[in-house]
């Protein structure tokens, strides 16, 4: 288990300070000046912060930003076509990977999964 799982994040939600646990994140999604969080309980939150702003603070080996609108979690990935360079979520969530970032993702999840399998 990484070290990084039990550590929360204190992101600025309906202008109340809310501790989330980067377990929790399923993926983060930029909407300009705002950033939608989905967690795996079903449900989202819209913060006041950019994805950049966000990405920038969560120091964890578990997140990639596959795509300049979607930051994921990498312990939420259901399954990975290579072919269309697509990632599903464990909520379903279907996310395009950029073609420059496919080498540097395939990388960091086969990294991510044989670290994890060490546990």
């Amino acid at each position: 288990m990484n070290i990084n799982t039990t550590s929360s994040s204190k992101l600025y939600i309906d202008r109340n300070k809310v501790a989330i646990n980067y377990a929790d994140i399923i993926c983060l999604e930029g909407d300009e000046n705002y950033t939608i969080i989905y967690l795996s309980n079903g449900k989202k939150f819209l913060c006041a912060r950019t994805l950049k702003d966000i990405t920038n603070n969560i120091h964890s080996e578990e997140f990639f930003r596959v795509h300049r609108s979607f930051c994921i979690n990498l312990n939420h990935i259901r399954n990975y076509k290579r072919a269309d360079q697509e990632v599903e979520m464990s909520n379903g969530h279907r996310i395009g990977v950029a073609r420059r970032k496919k080498t540097s993702f395939e990388k960091q999840v086969l990294d991510f999964w044989n670290t994890e399998q060490k546990y």
